[in-house]
């Protein structure tokens, strides 16, 4: 090999460990060299958020962000950039190139505040709730990427409770747009049903004295058509029962498609299609 392409080939590589990136975001066209997957995004400690200076950037902004509740977040193994600032308020995405004040022209946002969630039930009793936006970055394509907006609700019972998580994905698009691409999709939940009564003889002598169960969503990609990606739900569930010792606990794994979404959550802490 040419001793220019030799010291090309090095480069790409110091670039790739420094900026945590792929070769083939660094040159276009070659083959990846890893599967398309979640990106998560990682808080800024709050002197790296300070030299941020929020309050201008969101001041700046057409419609501004809240600068109390905005938090600033970069892509795992990604500290170069860019830079995700997120207004729990609101909510509100704004992506920022790098930490160079001359990028700022080039700054992008998503505001949702607006935004009904599929999952929101509203009353008069019970205003709308605002979704939150998971830190992470889901890819659509080989250039684009959605977010979740998650929507929670939470119920207490006598010695446990419930939480259960929803998410509407939504792909962004440029000039402030987004098109929502799966809704009410599971996200997370967890549940604990008390098991032991005063009562009940076998107070006293069980291993474990709730029902408890825990679900997360994994998504997996796969190429699609054009620069396209295909997603693939996965719900991963944990259960341990009452009255059993935890090494009887149960871990379960179900696929299910885009179609299955609309069911939701069970009473049981799962989407009903397991």
């Amino acid at each position: 090999m040419p001793t220019s392409l030799v010291r090309r080939a090095f480069q790409l590589k110091q670039l790739s460990v420094l900026f945590g990136t792929s070769l083939y975001l660094l040159a276009p066209g070659a083959a990846s060299a890893t599967k398309p997957t979640v990106l998560p995004l990682v808080k800024l400690s709050s002197v790296r958020q300070a030299q941020l200076h929020i309050p201008e950037i969101c001041a700046s902004l057409p419609t501004p962000c809240l600068p109390a509740s905005t938090g600033a977040w970069v892509g795992k193994g990604r500290p170069a950039g860019p830079i995700y600032l997120i207004d729990a308020a609101k909510p509100m995405l704004i992506e920022l190139p790098s930490w160079a004040p001359s990028e700022s022209a080039r700054i992008r946002f998503w505001n949702f505040d607006t935004y009904r969630h599929s999952a929101m039930t509203v009353t008069e009793d019970a205003p709308r709730a605002t979704p939150s936006i998971y830190p992470a970055l889901y890819p659509v394509s080989t250039t684009d990427n959605a977010i979740a907006l998650v929507h929670s609700t939470k119920e207490a019972y006598s010695g446990g409770g419930a939480s259960f998580e929803s998410a509407d994905f939504v792909a962004l698009k440029a000039d402030s747009q987004w098109t929502v691409i799966h809704q009410a999709v599971p996200f997370s939940c967890w549940e604990m049903i008390r098991a032991c009564f005063y009562s009940d003889a076998k107070t006293d002598k069980s291993p474990h004295c709730h029902d408890e169960t825990t679900g997360t969503l994994s998504i997996e990609f796969s190429k699609g058509t054009g620069s396209s990606l295909d997603w693939h739900f996965v719900w991963k569930s944990y259960r341990w029962p009452a009255h059993v010792p935890k090494s009887q606990a149960v871990r379960s794994r179900v696929q299910f498609v885009a179609s299955d979404q609309e069911k939701g959550f069970s009473p049981q802490c799962g989407p009903g299609f397991e």
